[in-house]
């Protein structure tokens, strides 16, 4: 019955992502603390694969070619920086600033316990700034942990999804729509349809981008 299905304890199997009937599908295996240990290509234990080792002071991906990336974490282990880039949170435990180059960086906002704005800023040699702006909505239904999907997050990093449950606190509501806004041009709005399974969990995310592509994201779930 519906009920004992909704009482199930669900984790997430693989997540597939088509656009323009071009589908490539990610699957997952978490370690017992719940975080993600090694994502895997079209293939479940492929040959084509990511995995994370957990470390005190860092995180370090590494692929099935033998490279490696380290992100440093700090005691709370949350991601502080890599490459270039630093990450800066707040006394609430939310992301406020990423200070990308000495002439750019990001600042980031939020409201009743969602992210709201992000302002890309980039200066040039005389100290003027170009602002990029993208505001996000909401629905009021709270936000489902998805593997990094349908976290507004994504669409400040959209590299690896793995890391943003390492990036403070996150968005409670459920993420509907992006808007970026450049001067001189205009806005560019996506937008983000979900749909539940029996169970209440997210079994598919459409993205549309105005006049322009539709990416269909499918979850799928081991429950037991």
């Amino acid at each position: 019955n519906e009920s004992a299905d909704r009482n199930k304890v669900c984790t997430v199997k693989y997540i597939s992502s088509t656009e323009n009937g071009d589908e490539r599908r990610f699957f997952y295996t978490f370690d017992v603390n719940g975080r993600i240990e090694r994502v895997d290509l079209n293939v479940e234990k492929s040959g084509i694969y990511n995995t994370y080792t957990y470390e005190a002071n860092r995180l370090l991906l590494r692929n099935d070619k033998g490279s490696e990336i380290k992100y440093d974490m700090d005691k709370n282990y949350r991601l502080v920086s890599w490459g270039f880039q630093t990450l800066i949170y707040d006394g609430d435990n939310y992301l406020t600033r990423i200070n990308k180059t000495h002439l750019s960086y990001s600042k980031l906002h939020y409201k009743t316990g969602n992210l709201v704005k992000l302002e890309d800023v980039l200066l040039d040699w005389t100290g003027d700034s170009t602002i990029v702006t993208t505001d996000f909505e909401y629905n009021n239904k709270p936000a489902q942990t998805l593997a990094g999907f349908g976290n507004p997050l994504r669409e400040v990093f959209n590299f690896e999804t793995a890391l943003l449950s390492f990036m403070g606190k996150a968005s409670i509501n459920q993420f509907i729509k992006k808007t970026v806004k450049t001067d001189n041009t205009a806005d560019v709005v996506t937008t983000f349809i979900y749909e539940e399974d029996e169970q209440g969990n997210i079994g598919k995310i459409t993205q549309a981008k105005t006049g322009g592509k539709t990416t269909v994201y499918a979850i799928g779930y081991q429950c037991q």
